[in-house]
């Protein structure tokens, strides 16, 4: 008889076989996609297995579903819930139902109103359930201009087919991306006019990107990106925001103007007949740029993950080596970079909005500006597991926020003098199509460990005092108390937090 039947919630990009997700002692139901991930368009099967359970009737309901279209040859429609049915028998054979993926996004499956019958009882479950990441039908980019072209269709979804090579010889005069001086131009330069489709770097490189001037309010690869932006690799880039276009500023004031819209993704670039290179010209081209600069973008509002960069990045306003300002999302990054600001710098991002999330980052290099941050400059939002090791400078300078008050969860930030024997190798990263964690985030885990984990009595050292002190605390049932005796960071102080001090004590 089955007297509780647990549901696990599972997702399924991190499955690499099937898993259960309703349980009950001895008796299992799996449900699991036929792949990890697909492409819009593909084909998949999601199956439904309770062989040997002693199930002998399964029920369920799941909902329409934008990303997937069901082949309904297996399910029923219940027109009262607006939902698809399913109801079979374990015992026989598995449940298959054949889908296509429809749009690209996360898609979830969850099935609802779950009831198991055997034959002696009918039990309801909680609802279960499984998601699949559904990748768009990318636009292939091998060349430089192909890259450049991108801002020719800014919802569009691209993938990076090979690395990226960029010359001195693109950014001198009379090179492809010389520009007037002005070096490259930003993707998606100002608000109105965005990136907000995908890009995928497919864990390639681009190489010595080069924007030695600003031509827009925001500068770096992208302007400004409300899209996906992943998996890519800038390397030895020299983003240089500090003078450009200064439009409060003109050379000649006291001529007419004209009627130029400065915010035009076009204007400074590419002037049509209403608008000449003269008329530009009243204003100070070669003035201090207020831009927001970035190294992957000026501004974002969309999400940047599991990206590395390396290089230098200045400018006066917000300066940030991911990204200048921020209020969406940034994840799994990894920075090795100089960053110089006048007026707000940091190591992830000059500023970011009471929204925005960083999360699962490195950052190695030094910060310099006026309000300085290893991590942020003005900070604001959510910032989980993010890592330092740096040098900063300036009026409000902290290894982590030059100012602010953001929600927290394990920041670490150190020095290079305090962390002399910790090692970043982001370029050496084996990334075999699929960007790693940051290895200097174990390094620093380590580290962190040694420091304050297993400092039980907080003598600025780790010895066999702490370790009686956590078995004293364990065996009374209190060690929660301990704050540095989460060794293994899941939250709870147990005897694996024990034998983690035991074996880092042992050298181990």
């Amino acid at each position: 008889m089955i007297k509780k039947i647990a549901v696990l919630f599972l997702t399924v990009v991190l499955l690499v076989s099937f898993m259960p997700v309703v349980s009950a002692q001895e008796n299992v139901v799996t449900v699991s996609f036929s792949k990890q991930e697909v492409t819009v368009g593909d084909t998949f099967t999601v199956t439904i297995d309770a062989r040997g359970t002693g199930i002998t009737k399964l029920t369920a309901q799941v909902d329409i579903n934008s990303y997937i279209e069901y082949k309904t040859g297996n399910m029923g429609f219940d027109t009262d819930t607006m939902r698809y049915t399913i109801s079979f028998n374990p015992s026989k054979a598995p449940l298959v139902i054949e889908c296509t993926a429809t749009r690209k996004g996360t898609a979830s499956l969850i099935f609802k109103d779950i009831k198991c019958t055997t034959e002696s009882t009918t039990v309801s479950v909680n609802d279960a359930g499984a998601s699949i990441k559904i990748r768009p039908v990318y636009t292939p980019i091998y060349t430089k201009q192909d890259l450049h072209n991108i801002r020719n269709n800014l919802t569009g979804d691209y993938i990076l087919m090979n690395d990226i090579v960029f010359t001195q010889e693109d950014f001198a005069q009379d090179g492809d991306f010389y520009l007037g001086g002005f070096g490259w131009c930003p993707i998606g330069a100002i608000v109105n006019n965005s990136f907000k489709g995908s890009f995928n770097g497919n864990g390639y490189a681009v190489y010595g990107l080069k924007l030695n001037r600003a031509y827009y309010d925001f500068c770096g690869l992208f302007g400004v990106s409300q899209g996906e932006i992943e998996n890519l690799r800038l390397i030895d880039a020299s983003i240089d925001g500090e003078y450009g276009i200064n439009t409060n500023v003109t050379v000649s004031s006291g001529e007419a103007q004209g009627d130029i819209d400065y915010n035009d993704k076009d204007i400074w670039t590419n002037p049509d007949g209403n608008v000449t290179v003269e008329s530009l010209d009243k204003y100070d081209r070669n003035g201090v740029s207020t831009a927001t600069v970035g190294m992957i973008c000026g501004y974002n509002l969309g999400t940047i993950a599991d990206c590395y960069i390396s290089g230098s990045v200045k400018g006066n306003s917000y300066v940030g080596a991911v990204a200048g300002r921020n209020t969406g999302t940034i994840s799994g990054c990894a920075v090795n970079a100089q960053v110089d600001g006048k007026l707000t710098a940091g190591g992830i991002c000059g500023v970011t909005g009471i929204n925005s999330t960083v999360s699962d980052c490195v950052y190695e290099g030094s910060v310099s500006a006026s309000v300085s941050g290893g991590i942020i400059g003005l900070a604001k939002g959510k910032v989980n597991r993010v890592y330092t090791i740096c040098q900063v400078s300036g009026g409000t300078a902290n290894k982590d926020f030059g100012e602010g008050n953001p929600t927290c969860s394990q920041v670490y930030t150190v020095t290079q003098d305090e962390a002399s024997n910790i090692t970043f190798e982001g370029g050496n990263w084996d990334y075999d199509r699929i960007i790693p964690y940051p290895s200097a985030v174990s390094d620093l885990i380590a580290l962190k460990t040694l420091w304050e984990k297993g400092d039980i009595n907080m003598d600025n050292s780790v010895g066999t005092t702490d370790l009686a002190l956590l078995k004293l605390a364990l065996a009374q049932g209190n060690a929660d108390a301990l704050s540095n005796a989460d060794m293994d960071g899941d939250g709870a102080v147990t005897t694996t937090d024990l034998a983690l001090l035991k074996l880092y004590l042992a050298g181990v």
